[in-house]
């Protein structure tokens, strides 16, 4: 996975919960912690294509070598 595409991802998942906590009227509690739950997704994410962890590994997220 290329470094455009992993800033690309976190582009994405940054603009949709900036969207998601600035026009759906949802509880701050709620909103905090869908952030904290979103934050901690992309974090394990993040790591598992650096292959520090292998949490994901009962899922087939297929070939992700890094080059």
């Amino acid at each position: 996975m290329t470094l455009f595409s992993l800033l690309t991802i976190i582009v994405v998942v940054g603009v949709l919960l900036w969207i998601m906590n600035a026009f759906i009227p949802l509880n701050r509690k709620l909103k905090t912690v869908l952030t904290l739950v979103v934050a901690f997704i992309v974090l394990l994410f993040l790591l598992n294509v650096a292959r520090q962890c292998d949490f994901f590994s009962f899922m087939n997220m297929g070939n992700m070598h890094m080059k």
